[in-house]
Order: structure tokens, then sequence, then C-alpha cells
């Protein structure tokens, strides 16, 4: 598949999951997917298999009352495996507005399925003040 076909599925996916329809991202994760998001905090972690990433995106959907948003796809990084996708996001907290700058690294599998998903944030110690409560 096409790089610009790699970056459509991963948009894809955040798109639907951001939006809270994580049934409908899951069909593109591979069943071996992995997706870590780094830190101490509640959202921290490593999540392992579809049902664990779709639990984990539920879970943070809850804990922001559904106002993850995408403001801006800054760039797009291509490789022969991997898509990084730079982004500007904003989200709610306990009646707080938040804004973020982050890195995903996405890895496909050669039947374009995400395998693996890294978070990394601009501000980590931000994200851990904003999910430490």
């Amino acid at each position: 598949m096409t790089s610009q076909a790699q970056i459509a599925i991963t948009q894809e996916f955040f798109q639907k999951c951001f939006y809270g329809n994580v049934e409908d991202a899951i069909p593109l994760l591979d069943e071996h997917v992995t997706y870590s998001v780094p830190g101490s905090h509640q959202a921290a972690g490593t999540f392992e298999g579809p049902a664990s990433v779709a639990e984990h995106v539920g879970n943070l959907l809850k804990l922001t009352c559904g106002t993850i948003d995408v403001t801006q796809w800054e760039d797009w990084l291509l490789g022969v495996d991997h898509i990084g996708a730079i982004i500007k996001m904003r989200l709610q907290r306990t009646g707080r507005v938040y804004r973020f700058r982050s890195v995903y690294i996405v890895t496909m599998t050669d039947e374009d399925k995400i395998r693996r998903i890294e978070l990394f944030f601009g501000d980590q110690a931000a994200v851990e003040r904003v999910f430490a409560w």
C-alpha cells in the first residue's frame, strides 16, 4: 500500500477513536497491536491486543468526558513501515482546557494494519499533572 494510504489508515484510526467510535477503529488494528503511553499517570501504560487498546481509549474518553480534539495535524513523517504524526491536541479535564503537542509513531504490518502505536508528549510533566488526579 502507498504511504498516502497508510497515512489515511492512521488518521482514520485516531479520528474514530477521539470522536468516540472506538469499535469502528478496531478493525484497523493488527491482532498483536501494542499501544504505549509514557508516564506514571492513570492513562499511562502499554496496552496489548485490540481489546486492551479499545479499553484504554474508552477510559481516556471517560477521563476527558469525550473532549479530545486534534486541532492540527502538523506533519507526517514516512518510512517503510513507520508513520510519524506530529499533532496539536486539546482536551478538557475537570473543567479546564489543556493543549498539548504530541508525536505518534505508528508501525504498520505488511497487511496495512496498525501493529504498534507509541505516543510521546512535548511536555510530559504537564500531562502528568493533568492525569494525576
